[in-house]
């Protein structure tokens, strides 16, 4: 049996939910034989710090098939843990949504990634309905289970003591846990009530002059004990604005204290009307006639209780069992408000619910793409946003059907398209990703370097928006892209992946020592003023000494030369013909590869192509199978490829097909996209770098000083016309001259003068 690690991203002597929650599990498993550690944040660690500890660990201590590990969403404590892994993730309340009723700023780059492990665990549940309809803007799985926290497992006995207050508002005194409505209710309470407030800052809190029942607040009291004061009334008030599976309930529950609360999160899922009420939200006046009428009351008998408890422990227990022993579908369980117990639902796709509202496109659903051509962005990334129904800003240095490259294209929002050349005016699209203020960017390709000194602008000013790269795919390239959080081809995370990592397996790739079939050798050129050239390849930069190289190391060798199908001058390579060299320009490339025991290139798409035969691949660029140990390298200075060559199998034909399996993984198809249902899309490999960045977008600038600075309060009007930039009519500007001079001369000193912005894009205005 697989042991349970539970991951606790706080110190193990901290008092909370998530820490009390950790504990009735784990007594739940030990009562079933199964094996558990709790590994918490003892040294207070910050988030990443914790994370990397946590991946140490695991990585340390468990094989793949061994563990099953369960964290929060909570701090994103398993975001660096590797897919092979089996993580639940067991949602309590992400700090965002607690932030967000807190009234206090929201740590929106925290949220994103307490929202990115949960769309990479492998299971998720929550124990309330609430929570889900709370995140459903920003969740797009269809597989979360649903199963109530467990309460304690004793028996619940008559307790006949004397009660001794009559309300207990038991919790930390802060906005999200209701403070603002005390006085106004402790003010319409009778004169004879006896009232206890306890909690951190309890005594701290002001009350009102006009109250007239008796209030006794006490400070914060951890452990047991605080157990005693609860069983000394006999009504919880809980006035949270938002609660998930509230620990503070359930142990009312256990200790046949009758609860009012707020029909928030998932309050009222979890017992009937008898023992938990809960009243429509800021109505202080309903609060109040329930807490009086069940003080008024006659507690229900302990049976109630018991019964109440056992539902939510048969809740508990057959939801943990249907994550822990892995069984289809998903679990739908205890839900008093309507009425539903323990059911398994299959999976249905939710895409079709998921929200578009402003918190939405606020925390992760908002995307900004740069691109060179139209088509990258009405091709490529027009399928992915509307499948991930994001809203989305998209600029690029051509208008909207300037070109194609397949046989399809998306329909755009013109309003939400601008042209410009971003390149020369970098300060323009500066100034559009301040007044949209994505929550991640797409860039297609990103290595060039006439993209650089925009790419550090951006970078330097948005340290925490995660871009994302973009580039076609290659099984085959047409209608095929793939995305990566570092780069592209040579400078992709995909390239710096070993063997294993890539993979997803450990097998042996050491060759067979099998001999090569006869055959020629094919050398596949390339563009020259291709990114992959000019970037990643350092050894060859011109392809006729690139090929006069190959043939002077190669002299007993039959050669095919294969030209690039878009070379314009591929002509210029005829000179090569000879006995022993042939030049092809239309040959399929399969059909070469099938006649040939090698294949040397720089770093062509040509060599992931001969992954699929038992040929030898040589490289001498960087590229997207470096480290992978597929294909000899020699991207060194000075390797030799006379002294590199050998004349068997470099590899294992199976290794080679697992690196093939993991390529094809990473990337998209767009055609096949449109009929997935979003829950299988968005588990899929391909989409990993889309949905698991490991920052998101933050105001590192304040925007209205920064807007100040500039000088405008407006967001710039679209751009769509970048001619009239550099064709400014002269004679119609006059006094304005010196600016125009100053646009020539040095274009952001121009931006920052709002007047003449204004004057040019909002001419009606001035």
């Amino acid at each position: 049996m697989r042991t349970l690690l539970i991951i606790n991203p706080f110190p193990s002597t901290a008092a909370h939910g998530i820490h009390n929650y950790n504990l009735n599990l784990v007594r739940y498993c030990e009562s079933l034989g199964i094996q558990t550690e709790m590994y918490s944040n003892d040294k207070k660690l910050p988030p990443s710090k914790f994370r990397e500890e946590v991946k140490l660990h695991v990585e340390r201590t468990y094989g793949s098939d061994e563990v099953l590990i369960e964290a929060p969403e909570v701090k994103a404590a398993t975001l660096y843990l590797d897919n092979k892994y089996d993580v639940h993730i067991r949602l309590h309340t992400p700090g965002a949504i607690a932030q967000k009723y807190d009234g206090v700023a929201i740590d929106e780059n925290l949220f994103s990634e307490e929202i990115s492990v949960i769309h990479k665990a492998k299971y998720v549940s929550s124990p309330s309905f609430g929570l889900l309809k709370e995140l459903e803007p920003y969740l797009n799985r269809c597989d979360i289970s649903v199963y109530k926290n467990p309460a304690k497992y004793e028996e619940v006995k008559p307790d006949r003591r004397e009660k001794q207050y009559d309300v207990i508002f038991m919790a930390r005194f802060q906005k999200l846990k209701g403070i603002e409505y005390l006085n106004d209710i402790l003010k319409s309470l009778p004169e004879n009530y006896r009232v206890l407030l306890l909690g951190p800052g309890a005594p701290s809190f002001v009350l009102s002059k006009d109250i007239i029942c008796n209030v006794l607040a006490i400070d914060e009291i951890k452990g047991s004990e605080r157990f005693e004061y609860l069983r000394s009334s006999k009504v919880l008030m809980q006035l949270s604005k938002f609660e998930n599976c509230s620990m503070v309930i359930l142990e009312s529950l256990h200790n046949q204290v009758r609860v009012c609360a707020w029909d928030v999160g998932g309050n009222s899922e979890i017992a009937s009307d008898d023992l938990l009420k809960t009243i429509r939200p800021h109505d202080v006046n309903s609060m109040v006639d329930a807490v009086v009428n069940f003080v008024d009351r006659p507690a229900p008998k302990a049976k109630a209780f018991s019964k109440t408890l056992e539902d939510i422990n048969t809740d508990f227990e057959a939801g943990f069992h249907h994550v822990f022993h892995r069984k289809d579908g998903k679990f739908s369980g205890l839900d008093h408000k309507n009425c539903a117990i323990n059911e398994i639902l299959p999976f249905h796709d939710a895409s079709s619910s998921i929200s578009h509202d402003a918190e939405l496109r606020k925390f992760g659903n908002r995307i900004l793409g740069v691109s060179v051509s139209n088509e990258q962005i009405e091709q490529m990334w027009m399928p992915i946003v509307n499948k991930m129904g994001s809203d989305y800003l998209f600029i690029s240095r051509r208008p909207l059907g300037f070109r194609y490259i397949f046989k399809y294209s998306h329909k755009v929002d013109k309003n939400k398209y601008k042209y410009f050349d971003w390149i020369r005016y970098t300060n323009l699209l500066i100034s559009e990703i301040e007044h949209f203020k994505p929550n991640k960017m797409l860039f297609h390709n990103g290595s060039h370097p006439m993209y650089q000194d925009a790419l550090v602008r951006i970078k330097k000013l948005f340290p925490n928006l995660p871009i994302i790269y973009s580039e076609l795919g290659w099984f085959p390239q047409e209608n095929n892209i793939y995305f990566d959080e570092i780069g592209t081809n040579g400078k992709s995370k995909m390239a710096g992946l070993g063997f294993e990592e890539f993979c997803g397996e450990n097998f042996p790739i050491n060759s067979t020592q099998k001999k090569l079939k006869e055959g020629s050798v094919l050398v596949v050129t390339q563009l020259e003023n291709d990114t992959n050239i000019i970037v990643n390849s350092a050894r060859f930069k011109k392809m006729e000494a690139f090929v006069d190289y190959v043939i002077s190391e190669l002299p007993d060798e039959k050669i095919i030369i294969k030209t690039h199908p878009l070379d314009q001058q591929k002509k210029r390579f005829e000179k090569y013909s000879s006995d022993k060299i042939t030049v092809t320009h239309d040959t399929p490339i399969k059909s070469l590869m099938e006649n040939s025991k090698a294949v040397v290139g720089i770093n062509s798409t040509v060599l992931l192509e001969a992954l699929e035969f038992d040929i030898n691949i040589y490289m001498f660029g960087d590229h997207l199978l470096n480290n992978k140990k597929v294909a000899i390298d020699l991207r060194k200075s000075g390797t030799s490829l006379k002294e590199s060559w050998i004349d068997y199998l470099y590899s294992n034909p199976e290794a080679k097909k697992l690196v093939l399996d993991a390529f094809k993984i990473r990337q998209i198809n767009l055609l096949e996209l449109t009929e997935k249902p979003i829950c299988e899309v968005l588990v899929e490999k391909s989409f990993a770098p889309l949905l698991v960045s490991p920052k998101t977008y933050s105001n590192k600038i304040e925007f209205d000083k920064l807007e100040q600075r500039l000088g405008y309060a407006n967001s710039p009007a679209s751009c769509n016309n970048p001619e009239t930039i550099t064709n400014l009519n002269l004679p119609l500007l006059n006094k304005r001259r010196r600016k125009l001079r100053k646009l020539v001369n040095n274009p952001y000193l121009f931006f920052k003068d709002s007047k003449f912005f204004r004057f040019f894009f909002y001419p009606s205005k001035v």
